[in-house]
């Protein structure tokens, strides 16, 4: 009998080490990285959104439209990384030229013109095709950015574009729990839009909605654009009122990249992100006579899921200026705040 009550303690004391030490594991592989400089791994990342995803430069003709996508694809090749643009959607230059060359341009996207979240928008809505979209790309990386066509056909308030938000989140979490989810505030609007205070209001109310705790264990990550765009980096033509110019393509694609870059270092905790919801400063802009809605030209369209291999990151060294993260406390393994979401300026 000793002997058999050595034994039921034996299991009874492991039992309860198991118990203790999973969490700590669970924990500590929440904070791994995805690699971008894996030889036998590309990291697949899908540009998700509507047509500042897709791209509307001022003067480029459809089918050569590039967005943020091809500056931010030189910022990759400049590093040597080992990325894979996916999506469903095609579009932009053949090549693109970064500061150490000139590099083949890979041009998948599902950058949707004219896309609402949810809803009547001018093309279609985002939320009901997304989960076929994203089965089809199968992304490592998802960086989302959407918005604006919610308040440009529907007229929504920020706080309903903001519940439509969270939906879409939930869904691609629905779709891949782990996936590296990146959501970018939505670019300025010209204060000649009646709903333009509502898209500021929107983008505020992005970074309390993924500082909410149902998210503290997702991998979720706010590129917050709101001091680094402004209406400067809109189109100068009073026609359009809601796309980026060149200038503005550029900074939103060094945004995205600065935000992967440190998603990628390894053994970094997750940070428990106080993220500020007062906006930029305003910048005053005299009044815009036309009001035409975002996609009135040159934008016609011409299963499961994979473990992601998780290997160390450490060759990258950061350029000048890089992102500034705010609210530097790194969360413990008790925390019971958001804490994987992260701030990028």
């Amino acid at each position: 009998m000793k002997a058999f009550d050595c034994v039921v303690a034996s299991l009874a004391i492991a039992t309860i080490a198991a118990l203790t030490i999973a969490p700590l594991f669970s924990f500590s592989s929440s904070v791994q990285a995805f690699s971008l400089t894996n030889t036998k791994k590309l990291v697949r990342i899908m540009p998700l959104g509507d047509s500042n995803t897709r791209g509307k430069e001022p003067g480029v003709l459809p089918g050569k439209r590039g967005g943020y996508r091809d500056d931010l694809w030189a910022l990759f090749q400049d590093q040597g990384f080992n990325v894979n643009f996916v999506g469903g959607l095609k579009e932009g230059p053949s090549a693109v030229q970064g500061s150490q060359g000139t590099y083949t341009f890979d041009g998948n996207h599902e950058g949707h013109g004219g896309f609402a979240i949810k809803g009547s928008g001018g093309k279609g809505e985002i939320l009901p095709n997304v989960t076929n979209w994203l089965k089809k790309a199968m992304p490592d990386v998802v960086l989302l950015m959407t918005g604006t066509n919610d308040f440009i056909y529907q007229k929504t308030t920020a706080e309903e574009t903001r519940d439509e938000l969270r939906e879409l989140i939930d869904k691609i979490f629905s779709w891949a729990s782990n996936v590296e989810l990146f959501v970018a505030t939505i670019p300025p609007i010209k204060p000649s839009r009646t709903f333009a205070t509502e898209a500021r209001k929107y983008n505020d109310l992005i970074a309390s909605l993924l500082n909410e705790p149902i998210y503290k264990d997702k991998k979720i990550h706010f590129v917050d654009t709101r001091k680094q765009l402004t209406v400067s980096d809109l189109w100068s033509s009073a026609s359009d009122t809601v796309h980026l110019n060149n200038q503005g393509y550029k900074k939103l694609a060094k945004s995205w990249f600065d935000a992967i870059v440190d998603a990628a270092k390894p053994g970094q905790s997750p940070v428990n992100q106080k993220i500020a919801a007062a906006p930029p400063e305003s910048v005053s802009e005299s009044a815009f006579a036309w009001d035409i809605p975002e996609d009135s030209f040159f934008n016609n369209e011409a299963e499961a899921t994979t473990m992601r291999s998780i290997h160390s990151f450490s060759s990258y060294q950061p350029q000048a200026e890089p992102y500034i993260a705010t609210g530097e406390n790194f969360k413990n393994s008790s925390s019971k705040l958001s804490g994987n979401t992260r701030n990028y300026l």
